[in-house]
């Protein structure tokens, strides 16, 4: 998706482009409101294949979009549809930091550091249906992504916490009003 001369979007206006895709959006949110039992439809062949071409469609588009702004990330199908929302979320908080990373760029504003991206695999255990069932199966690996240079908030506290040995923290609430259980009886346990 590259802008020609900051205004025109795939070779038309970007307003008219953005009201036109809006107006499909609205279209097809409200076709699928009106639809009314999918699982009786779901008994038709013709109706599987074409949501299985919309399914594939519309995962090549996303990842696109992904691959565009150079977020590597697979949405395979191999994946429970929550840990795909899941990566999609962390893509989008990936997405989230470069705006905001460029907006501040131009603004002038610089940040102390460069921001490392810190890629860790973790198998992923799911305890759903189909996984019970396929057990023989090696569960599917996830990738989080964190950063190196994020500040502590410790560090911009007005009073510094003193937690050594000698001078333990005490803490300053004595009394917690809407707790069913004393404070007191909390600290002991």
């Amino acid at each position: 998706m590259t802008t020609d001369e900051g205004n025109t979007l795939f070779g038309e206006p970007v307003d008219e482009y953005v009201m036109r895709s809006m107006g499909n959006v609205r279209a097809v949110l409200k076709l699928a409101m009106e639809l009314q039992g999918l699982q009786s439809y779901s008994d038709y062949e013709e109706v599987n294949e074409a949501l299985a071409t919309f399914k594939s469609s519309i995962s090549q588009i996303m990842q696109q979009v992904l691959l565009h702004q150079d977020i590597s990330l697979r949405l395979a199908d191999e994946h429970q549809l929550q840990d795909k929302f899941e990566l999609l979320r962390d893509a989008n908080d990936c997405l989230v930091e470069k705006i905001n990373s460029e907006l501040d760029d131009a603004q002038g504003i610089r940040r102390l550091g460069t921001m490392d991206m810190l890629q860790v695999a973790v198998n992923t255990v799911s305890a759903s249906r189909r996984n019970l069932s396929n057990t023989n199966q090696s569960s599917p690996t996830m990738i989080l992504m964190a950063s190196r240079n994020i500040q502590k908030p410790q560090l911009f506290f007005s009073t510094k916490i003193d937690n050594s040995a000698k001078n333990p923290f005490i803490p300053i609430i004595t009394e917690k009003p809407n707790n069913k259980k004393p404070l007191a009886i909390m600290l002991c346990m």
